[in-house]
């Protein structure tokens, strides 16, 4: 085989490998957005609850409580 050979066989490796890599960083970055996704959505429903929990009446109190308050 020719240097010109080796050459091309070794630009044709570098590419293969660069493509897998790239490849797997789009794996990688989508299974981290859909991770980002998913936490948005139950910060979101976190969020809706506790802010129907705090337009909620609050509970009528049942007077201090401890020995001085006891008739």
């Amino acid at each position: 085989m020719s240097n010109l050979g080796f050459l091309a066989v070794g630009y044709g490796f570098i590419w293969l490998v660069l493509g897998g890599y790239l490849f797997s960083l789009a794996r990688r970055q989508s299974g981290l957005n859909r991770q980002v996704d998913r936490l948005e959505h139950e910060l979101e429903l976190t969020s809706d609850l506790l802010s129907r929990a705090s337009s909620l009446p609050a509970r009528p109190s049942d007077g201090p409580t401890g020995a001085a308050s006891r008739p």
